[in-house]
């Protein structure tokens, strides 16, 4: 493992190819380039760019309005407290935003990103993503491939693009967009409405979280949407969906 201590200035530390790096940049506004090796990085304060480089790569964002890029391999990124840019080339990465507005491109590679606190903005990218937005208003899409999305605490939007998803807004008022595909949409009671804007009872399917029953469901119309309610609640509102195309057959129980 080759050490890089950076210094208080805009520092431009690269690894050594092939070499395990451990590179820390403290203050200032850096660019930090891994290269080959699974290397360690440490953005440290200030508004850092850091390149991860091939192989597996854990790099750590900290302070400031960072860009990290994993680039080849299996990274894991840590957004820290700032706004954090993340892009990856392939991999299948592991990805915490950290506090902040986050803007996050998880390209190739099934990877698992969390946007954490603040309002978010994830694209997926190609293959088979698990997308959680946790708290804040998000703008969350899967991209290609068969994703696993959840909103998480806020207003979310949250769209699942080409292949089958798996769609849940969790708490919040949230719009679900399932795209291209047969998707489901996860419905609960934790609080808010659910607003879906291309169901399709033909290939699509609602599933109801668990303590959830199609009993305790008042499906009602709307003018062009259908509602679903439980205890006089609004849970969900499909959008040009007419009640008679929603029934037992479409719903499924999870758990």
């Amino acid at each position: 493992m080759i050490p890089f201590p950076g210094g208080n200035g805009s520092e431009f530390p690269i690894g050594l190819a092939g070499e395990q790096d451990l590179i820390f940049c403290n203050r200032g506004n850096d660019v930090i380039n891994g290269n080959q090796g699974n290397d360690t990085i440490y953005a440290g304060k200030d508004d850092d760019i850091a390149f991860g480089g091939k192989d597996e790569d854990l790099i750590y964002g900290d302070r400031g309005n960072d860009t990290v890029i994993g680039d080849q391999g299996d990274d894991t990124i840590f957004g820290g407290v700032s706004d954090i840019n993340v892009g990856d080339q392939d991999g299948r990465d592991l990805i915490y935003g950290g506090a902040g507005n986050d803007v996050i491109f998880g390209s190739e590679g099934n990877d698992s990103i969390s946007g954490d606190d603040g309002d978010d903005t994830v694209y997926g990218g190609k293959d088979d993503d698990l997308i959680h937005g946790d708290a804040g208003d998000d703008f969350l899409s899967g991209d290609l491939g068969n994703d696993s999305i959840c909103g998480g605490h806020g207003n979310d939007t949250i769209i699942g693009s080409d292949g089958n998803d798996f769609l849940a807004g969790n708490i919040g008022n949230d719009s679900l967009i399932g795209g291209a595909g047969s998707d489901a949409f996860i419905l609960n009671t934790q609080g808010g409405i659910d607003t879906i804007a291309d169901y399709e009872s033909a290939i699509d399917l609602i599933d109801l979280a668990p303590g959830l029953t199609f009993d305790q469901l008042t499906i009602a119309q709307d003018h062009n949407s259908t509602l679903l309610l439980v205890g006089g609640q609004t849970i969900a509102s499909l959008i040009g969906v007419h009640v008679d195309s929603l029934t037992q057959d479409n719903l499924v129980l999870i758990g």
